[in-house]
């Protein structure tokens, strides 16, 4: 009864803790880049990184949530080119990230015939760095643009981001970043060019911080960031929610960093996770294969409505587009995040179990249970309750099972890994349908029908809390 006074008197708060409070963490995920629909490939990063978000922030950790984006490089020369060459004002309008797109593509074909063009884009990225009013406006144009259809894919899946710094914020800091790097002897010129090589660090092959012609590169970008994060921030925890394949980029990284300061970051951790396949092969935009995020979720929804039709339910729009969004979250957060996922229909819109689904059809029941009960419910709140003589053991396993819950939460950020709570949610789903199936609410004495119906509400709260951790919505009715 303590502890079903606790779920129901802390509601929303239950599993939340503050032992981690006072600590900052920083969480680098989804960083699509500019000029680009969004596609599924970005889909795991903004998954994973807003629920680690969502669970470190349960724990009592500040969360600073940033998106990386790749706003800065030599293709925004391309671009200013093709723009200014082939684009279509009124295709423009009407959708601009499909036609810089489009733009990008055609740059690629034209540039085959003619490899001038390689070094038009390259001056005019050369001017872009010289922050040339022409180039730096178009720029701008295309980044906001980029940002506005970013984020409207974003609010479907309820993510939000405390800041955008993409690459491009970091420009001005790579030249004292090479300095502290030449300073500290851990790289050295190449002769008869500006290269500069990193070699023997910590076992790890060699690598370049700046190509031949004085460009920089990734790595150089990231430890710029990196060391602008550690100074500013003074975060306890900086985590980089990024596919596995990008795994020695991020051991290069740390490797250095580790040898240039002296930092108080407990957590410098790659979250790793593998691909998104269909039919076992990894998408591409070149084979076509490529699905961008917005036909995804009108492909899962027509997929849901025929499911629900064969089962004879109609659900309004939002319903079936809570139901959507879920099903295409936890189809991800449900597994070991290190492994491939295939997009199979059957599996993700199952409803007996291993899905979202499952778990918002097991709150819709218990939700319309308690709907149906509710008067009972009031009319015995005055009553004292004795149940001393009653066989327990059902109830004990649930109540037992929902003590774990913040252990559970505490231990999915330990671990970084957001499969924890959807297998505890799929555990407890199970025991209560279980428990559901044997036993007759309706027909408990007084007494029971109180902890019983007390119980039940305890579940849901549960389920909702720990879906809402996964960024999920729970629907009252299904």
């Amino acid at each position: 009864s303590n502890l079903s006074n606790e779920i129901l008197s802390s509601k929303e708060n239950y599993g939340k803790s503050n032992i981690n409070e006072n600590k900052i963490a920083i969480i680098d995920y989804s960083g699509p880049n500019i000029a680009k629909p969004i596609g599924v490939g970005h889909l795991r990063s903004t998954i994973i990184g807003q629920s680690l978000a969502n669970i470190y922030e349960a724990t009592g950790y500040n969360v600073l949530k940033i998106n990386h984006i790749g706003d800065w490089g030599t293709q925004f020369g391309a671009l200013i080119h093709a723009y200014e060459t082939y684009n279509d004002e009124k295709e423009f309008n009407k959708n601009p990230i499909g036609t810089l797109k489009s733009l990008y593509v055609k740059f690629h074909e034209e540039k085959k015939s003619n490899p001038k063009l390689e070094e038009i884009a390259r001056n005019h990225f050369k001017k872009l760095e010289e922050k040339e009013p022409y180039q730096v406006n178009l720029w701008k144009t295309f980044r906001q643009l980029s940002i506005e259809s970013f984020e409207k894919i974003y609010s479907q899946f309820d993510v939000n981001f405390d800041a955008y710094l993409g690459e491009s914020f970091f420009a001005d800091k790579i030249n004292p970043t090479l300095n502290l790097v030449k300073e500290k002897k851990l790289c050295y010129n190449q002769e008869n060019s500006k290269a500069l090589v990193v070699e023997n660090l910590d076992n790890l092959p060699t690598f370049l911080l700046q190509k031949e012609d004085g460009a920089s590169l990734y790595i150089t970008r990231d430890l710029a960031a990196l060391l602008y994060r550690s100074q500013t921030f003074k975060p306890d925890s900086i985590l980089y929610v990024v596919g596995n394949e990008q795994s020695l980029h991020f051991k290069q990284l740390f490797s250095l960093y580790n040898k240039l300061e002296k930092s108080n970051i407990n957590q410098l951790a790659h979250i790793g996770f593998g691909l998104i396949l269909t039919d076992g092969k990894k998408m591409s935009t070149r084979a076509g294969t490529l699905i961008e995020l917005e036909s995804l979720i009108q492909k899962t929804k027509e997929k849901l409505k025929e499911v629900l039709e064969k089962k004879e339910t109609s659900l309004d729009e939002e319903s079936i587009h809570k139901i959507a969004i879920g099903t295409i979250i936890y189809n991800d957060l449900s597994r070991t995040r290190t492994k491939d996922i295939d997009f199979n229909w059957k599996t993700m819109l199952n409803m007996e179990n291993g899905s979202s689904i499952y778990l918002q059809y097991t709150y819709a029941r218990i939700s319309s249970i308690l709907r149906k009960f509710n008067d009972r419910f009031n009319s015995l709140q005055n009553n004292k309750t004795n149940i001393s003589k009653e066989n327990l053991t059902n109830e004990f396993e649930i109540y037992n099972h929902l003590l774990f819950f913040n252990q559970i939460i505490e231990n999915s950020r330990q671990t970084n890994m957001p499969n924890n709570i959807a297998n505890y949610l799929e555990s407890l789903a199970q025991l209560s349908n279980t428990y559901y199936a044997k036993t007759s609410i309706k027909d408990s004495s007084d007494n029971l029908f109180k902890l019983r119906y007390n119980m039940l509400k305890c579940i849901n709260q549960v389920i909702q809390n720990g879906l809402k951790l996964l960024n999920i919505h729970t629907l009252d009715r299904m």
